[in-house]
């Protein structure tokens, strides 16, 4: 997985960084189409922890009642963890069957793909459950550290297919994927959100998964939106206002909880809305005297938390 810098689109690319909303980056493996970001910490050597993911009926379409789940890991760069992802499990502890590394040379054993040998994504074929299929499912990741390391690291969730990160797999990408067949890693072809896989090669595998994900969508998105209504203030260029309150928009995936606490007063109300289901909202905040930094926090169905502050805001009566 790969860290890259954001790009002005649904599903942005990122990298790893302090979590500042109106800034943020994050590390990722994909770009367009990673969908969720979900952060953990390994704290024994060789140790293994769970993250849980949920799928429902609101923010995920599968015409087939299933999807070919992209999940990728890396560390933070700044330690020294080695991360390998070691299983999927569904909600009765079963592991799903068929999770497997894609292995570009098959002489590299299992474990060097945690030394940067191989991919570090896998790929799940995620189902419902056939006593209610319309429910929320949750499953979970395990993670475990290699070479007794330990540390922060991230998960990338991803559609395999989703060539143009739309959130949509559909025929424009199975044409783009098909006519990349043959491209490798470092050719001017090579297109990272067509190599669903992610083992550095655009083959007829990823033909397959392309087609297997078909009309499959989702609308859950690993960014937040928080910008300054700049018609709610007196001087929108200082950030400032005449009258203790400010208006704030922006977007995050649909349905999610959104809250704006003052970090700047802790006895102001933390002031909570949702998105709509189109993943736009509106909050209006109370301003005390001085700055006013905000903390932005959405929390969405698929169990993706993103925090971060945003430039405050000054009421000068």
């Amino acid at each position: 997985m790969n860290p890259f810098k954001r790009a002005p689109r649904r599903r942005q690319q990122v990298q790893l960084s302090a979590e500042v909303l109106e800034t943020r980056q994050l590390l990722t493996g994909g770009a367009g189409n990673t969908f969720a970001i979900l952060p953990s910490t390994i704290d024994e050597p060789n140790g293994t922890v769970s993250v849980s993911f949920t799928l429902d009926q609101t923010h995920f379409t599968r015409p087939k009642g299933k999807v070919a789940m992209g999940i990728d890991v890396v560390a933070d760069p700044s330690g020294t963890l080695k991360p390998l992802i070691s299983s999927v499990t569904d909600p009765h502890g079963d592991v799903v069957p068929q999770t497997i590394h894609a292995i570009y040379d098959p002489q590299v054993k299992h474990r060097q793909v945690a030394n940067g040998r191989t991919t570090s994504a896998v790929i799940s074929p995620i189902t419902s459950f056939p006593s209610d299929a319309s429910a929320p499912v949750t499953f979970t990741t395990q993670v475990q550290s290699t070479a007794k390391t330990t540390g922060k690291f991230l998960l990338g969730f991803y559609l395999p297919g989703d060539t143009n990160g739309d959130g949509t797999v559909d025929k424009t990408d199975l044409k783009v994927v098909r006519s990349l067949r043959g491209a490798k890693a470092g050719d001017k072809r090579y297109s990272f959100d067509a190599d669903a896989n992610r083992d550095g090669r655009i083959t007829q595998i990823d033909v397959a998964y392309t087609q297997q994900n078909q009309g499959v969508t989702t609308t859950i998105s690993p960014v937040i939106a928080a910008n300054l209504d700049t018609t709610s203030v007196s001087n929108p260029a200082a950030r400032a206002n005449n009258m203790p309150t400010a208006r704030f928009t922006g977007t995050a995936t649909p349905d999610a909880d959104v809250t704006y606490t003052n970090t700047s007063d802790t006895s102001q109300a933390t002031i909570k809305t949702k998105t709509d289901s189109t993943g736009n909202y509106t909050v209006v905040t109370p301003l005390s005297r001085g700055e006013n930094v905000f903390e932005v926090t959405s929390v969405d169905a698929f169990g993706q938390t993103i925090k971060g502050r945003i430039a405050g805001v000054t009421y000068q009566p």
